[in-house]
């Protein structure tokens, strides 16, 4: 959703829960697209759970981060 005939305002800061803060207090939205913002969006807006949410229920969100009973890897960052 980067395309400006579709979006009214795009946004580029680092992606924190202080700068979701400030840009809906900024732009004071009816709703929002978390599913564009890929896994960071979708951890912060459980974050924000009054917030209405375009294309997701917080509901579901919430029962597939809490495990679907699906074994995952272990992982961790590095960095050089």
């Amino acid at each position: 959703m980067t395309d400006r005939p579709v979006t009214d305002a795009l946004h580029t800061e680092l992606i924190t829960k202080e700068t979701i803060e400030k840009i809906l207090l900024r732009e004071r939205p009816d709703a929002v697209l978390p599913t564009a913002g890929g896994q960071t969006a979708l951890n912060l807006v459980r974050q924000f759970p009054h917030l209405p949410l375009i294309g997701l229920f917080l509901e579901s969100l919430e029962r597939t981060m809490e495990g679907a009973g699906i074994p995952t890897a272990r992982s961790q960052t590095v960095s050089c």
